[in-house]
């Protein structure tokens, strides 16, 4: 009878005690001295937080320069130039402005101004063609001129790489 009486006390005593940790929140617990009713619950740590991978910022590049001779009414003649104007980055580039210099034969240095782009838009990876009615402003006009483009010379983007801009091409001229 006194071994049935120790195996009831014995079962009763481990179901409290399943019963009582099946509802403890995560976490260690601190069961400390068995004469005290209390027990401490130790914070679980947080997770780190997933950092987004750097989005690349803009990044101009010019490509594509072509020139053709148009003629006016009434004769004057003048040139179409025409660029193709990439964003290579993963941001948008916004407010860029794209003319050209180049330079006569007798080494006076032009400039187109902001013909070709005047607060352009492109989004992440995207191109245009962009272009424009130019006035070749040598006498005579030569055979061909060392042209620079700067799609962004005014530095209004914010780019991944600033020296990977400019384009410096020799372009034969039609009459």
């Amino acid at each position: 009878m006194r071994k049935l009486a120790l195996r009831i006390c014995f079962l009763s005593l481990l179901t409290f005690t399943v019963l009582s940790c099946k509802d403890e929140p995560k976490g260690e617990i601190d069961g400390g001295d068995s004469d005290q009713s209390t027990s401490t619950i130790s914070p679980v740590e947080p997770e780190e937080p997933v950092t987004p991978p750097p989005v690349s910022k803009a990044d101009l590049r010019v490509s594509n320069l072509k020139i053709e001779k148009v003629v006016e009414a009434g004769g004057n003649k003048m040139h179409y130039v025409s660029v193709v104007i990439t964003n290579h980055g993963e941001t948008e580039a916004r407010g860029f402005d794209c003319g050209f210099t180049y330079k006569c034969p007798a080494g006076l240095v032009l400039s187109s101004g902001n013909d070709l782009v005047q607060g352009g838009y492109l989004g992440p990876n995207a191109s245009r063609t962009y272009g424009a009615r130019i006035k070749i402003s040598c006498d005579p006009i030569p055979a061909f001129l060392d042209i620079s483009l700067d799609p962004d010379f005014n530095d209004d983007v914010d780019e991944s790489n600033e020296q990977n801009n400019m384009l410096k091409t020799r372009l034969t001229i039609p009459f």
